[in-house]
């Protein structure tokens, strides 16, 4: 895990975090839901349950368990950020320089994390870790990096119950967090000549919460669209790990997870051979997340094309930016890809951040 944990602090150092985006805080985000824009609440029916609605595990069918499931975020600004960094010699201050200026306002993005679970109709169990950095390059005078690394590890538990001949679905997930940030801030001489300091535990803040989330799911009498509404409040009661300073001169960055509300919506319809899901979900209705209430940034609207067995296909809109996903199941092994744009401004339609996501599953 040190490693690990060095490895994403050079790949944040090599971007640089940002204090002014506003990306909206999220504990997990699953690959299949990505792919749909984000839009989940009101069909899930995965192990993603745990993260998106517990509800959902009422719809499971079969168990399954994901031994080892590694997840890997990055975005195109950071793969281009990559390159480009390779190619800079040892003690080229001016080169580091220009490189940094190229790369003012083009947000840096990356994660890794791996949940292994036991999912089961109505219950599940999983563990979570996962590292990210968010990275910019500020002052077009003389550039730094500012480099901002998160770690959440975590345990969690959910249960579901049907009630009402089956239309009305309750859950409940429970879950413990060990929460790490660290935040620094690299000049272009110190990256040039090697000069970063990884050695951040002077820099490295931890904070451990108890928390939990609530989840209701109403599917309609109507055989042929299975029409559903969702409701679920995260976060009950806040997870606050403490406002984060690593330096009396370094900005103060807030540190939790706040309690939001979701409302979604789907349908679902057989369509030949294919299993036809449409959904869209409103998240933080009360607009407690981030340092803006703009509306678009809350909304996501997506869809699955389901084929036997095999493949899945999703398209959606994440924050009016168009996503894109594939997945793959081959029972013990499973792929899943997809393509979103993350906004970092302060509305949607603002500053994009294009990104990656793939995940590998290897269980039964």
């Amino acid at each position: 895990m040190k490693k690990l944990v060095a490895a994403a602090c050079i790949l944040a150092a090599l971007g640089s975090a940002p204090a002014g985006a506003v990306e909206m805080s999220k504990l997990y985000t699953g690959v299949r839901p990505l792919g749909m824009g984000g839009a989940f609440a009101a069909i899930v029916d995965d192990e993603n349950a745990t993260f998106y609605n517990p509800a959902g595990l009422t719809d499971v069918t079969e168990w399954n368990v994901d031994l080892f499931n590694p997840k890997i975020d990055i975005s195109t600004n950071t793969l281009d950020f990559a390159k480009d960094a390779s190619d800079l010699k040892t003690g080229d201050t001016t080169g580091a320089v220009d490189m940094m200026r190229k790369y003012i306002g083009k947000h840096q993005h990356g994660a890794v994390s791996v949940f292994p679970n036991y999912t089961a109709h109505n219950f599940e169990v999983g563990f979570l870790e996962s590292l990210g950095f968010d990275a910019e390059v500020n002052s077009p005078s003389f550039p730094v990096l500012q480099a901002d690394l998160k770690n959440d590890a975590g345990a969690f538990i959910a249960f579901s119950h049907a009630f009402m001949d089956d239309h009305l679905r309750l859950g409940v997930t429970l879950k413990y967090i060990q929460h790490k940030r660290f935040y620094k801030e690299y000049t272009a001489v110190d990256i040039a000549n090697n000069n970063t300091n990884y050695n951040f535990t002077d820099n490295l803040k931890s904070a451990n919460k108890f928390g939990g989330d609530i989840g209701a799911t109403y599917q309609f009498e109507n055989e042929d669209w299975k029409p559903r509404l969702a409701l679920v409040i995260q976060n009950l009661g806040g997870m606050d790990f403490g406002d984060y300073q690593a330096t009396p001169t370094s900005p103060l960055i807030p540190n939790a997870y706040k309690q939001q509300i979701n409302l979604g919506g789907a349908i679902t319809r057989q369509l030949w051979i294919m299993k036809t899901t449409v959904a869209m979900d409103y998240n933080d209705i009360g607009g407690s997340v981030g340092t803006d209430t703009d509306k678009g940034k809350r909304l996501h609207v997506g869809a699955e094309l389901k084929f036997p067995k095999i493949l899945a296909l999703r398209v959606g809109l994440n924050q009016g930016y168009m996503t894109y996903g594939a997945g793959l199941n081959f029972w013990l092994l499973r792929l899943d890809y997809a393509y979103y744009k993350e906004e970092v401004g302060a509305y949607a339609g603002q500053r994009e951040d294009a990104r990656h996501s793939l995940q590998l599953s290897i269980g039964f």
